[in-house]
Order: C-alpha cells, then structure tokens, then sequence
C-alpha cells in the first residue's frame, strides 16, 4: 500500500531538492514546525524510499567529460547465448566501469524500436569512436545500435514537481 504524502512532507521535499545540505534544525526553522517533527518525517521518507539517496552533482566538463550521447541499442531476440536486456545493460555498465574516458550517466530499458538507451558522458571523440567500434560489438547479443550526439542541452535534472 502507498503512504499519502501531506504538506509538510512535500514542503521538506521541495526544501531538500533545492538544497540537500540543509541541516534538520535549518528546515526545522524555514517550516517552523520542531526539529523532532522534521527529524521524524525524513525518516519515515527514508524508509519509504521517497529520498533513495542524498548526493553532490558534479559538472560533468568539469570532469573532463566534454561529449554526451545517447546511444539506442537492440538486442538481439531469440539467438541461443543471447541474454535479456537487463543482463545485456548490466555487462555494459561493467564494460565502461573499467574505462577511464567512458562514464555511463544512466542506461534504460526502454519500449519501442530499441531495447536499451545509454547516456554516455566521454572524455572525448576518440573514447566514443572506441566504445562504439571496439567495446560495443564485443557484446554478441546487440543487433544495432544508433548514436546521437548531444549538441546542446537546455535543462537537465530538472526537480520533480511537487
């Protein structure tokens, strides 16, 4: 069954989105309600999986990552040895671990004319020209892929709407 958020959880969302640093006291004091209340209800978030996590979001240019692609995969169906797509996307994902220049930022299974989308951050060109030609068609279950290449990006990890 899932729990209905109220106010002052949706109040501590918002609050946590624009600034996960703040402190239980500092929210405590903008929502003015006690710190035991605030203390309590991100607990209960926490266990209801609502916060999966608290993290810094790095630049990724100010990484080195200078490219971003989204490349669609097909799996192939049907072929003995071919795995699903889940299997097929976790052995990429270990692929790119390994590879300094590649960083996987998310990889989906997906409906449609593709099985899999990856967004891809890479140092440069020559690490997605690798990727592509060299590490890509070692996995024996793609069929195709199709690669674009982001030009500009207007907005991204946009809050959720609460």
């Amino acid at each position: 069954m899932e729990e209905k958020l109220d106010s002052l959880d949706l109040s501590i969302l918002c609050l946590l989105q624009s600034d996960c640093r703040l402190s239980i006291s500092e929210i405590a004091r903008v929502l003015k309600k006690p710190r035991t209340t605030i203390a309590s209800r991100l607990s209960r978030l926490k266990s209801l999986g609502v916060i999966r996590s608290y993290r810094a979001i790095l630049d990724p240019k100010k990484l080195g990552f200078l490219l971003t692609a989204f490349i669609f995969i097909t799996a192939k169906r049907g072929v003995e040895g071919a795995g699903n797509q889940i299997a097929l996307a976790r052995r990429i994902l270990e692929s790119c671990s390994k590879n300094e220049g590649l960083w996987v930022e998310e990889i989906s299974i997906i409906t449609g004319r593709y099985d899999l989308m990856l967004k891809l951050r890479v140092k440069s060109l020559n690490y997605l020209t690798h990727f592509l030609i060299n590490l890509l068609p070692r996995f024996g279950d793609v069929e195709r892929s199709e690669t674009f290449i982001v030009l500009h990006t207007i907005d991204e990890l946009r809050p959720a709407p609460i």
